[in-house]
């Protein structure tokens, strides 16, 4: 199941009844858990851990907006958290300025084998960053626990 399939199986199920309930918390709680859980762990399995910044920017947050109880689950803080999960296009700069932090660290010109996460343009030197998600294979491979949990809030 997609993530758009599953957030509009979510916003067609019936009321969940009371968004300030503590029920209606508990389950919004277990699933951040659920999640926060599997897309740190995504992170490790892709290989993306380097200095753990991203990993430990993983968090979820359960509060009310007016009638509604929200769940925010996904990296806060980091600023190429984004451009990891979606890919995307970067400038001579951004790319210098990584490729220099690499070398800093000593990382660069390791893990060969790997497939590239920047691919620079050599006539324009602007680099593409190939998306890399960890978050939206998290909701896909809990989708239906994720709508089992909201089921069960209306059957209690």
């Amino acid at each position: 199941m997609s993530y758009e399939t599953l957030i509009k199986r979510i916003e067609r199920m019936k009321a969940l009844g009371d968004p300030s309930s503590m029920q209606v918390r508990q389950a919004l709680t277990r699933i951040g858990t659920v999640l926060k859980a599997q897309i740190r762990q995504n992170l490790t399995d892709e290989r993306m851990v380097d200095q753990g910044h991203l990993r430990q920017s993983i968090e979820y947050y359960v509060h009310q907006n007016k009638d509604r109880a929200l769940l925010e689950v996904g990296s806060f803080g980091i600023k190429y958290a984004a451009i990891n999960e979606f890919g995307g296009e970067m400038s001579q700069k951004q790319v210098r300025a990584m490729f220099a932090a690499l070398s800093r660290r000593g990382k660069l010109g390791q893990r060969k084998h790997d497939v590239p996460v920047v691919t620079v343009n050599k006539k324009t030197g602007k680099g593409i960053w190939r998306k890399r998600p960890f978050i939206a294979p998290a909701f896909k491979k809990h989708s239906f626990f994720i709508i089992d949990v909201l089921r069960s809030i209306g059957k209690a």
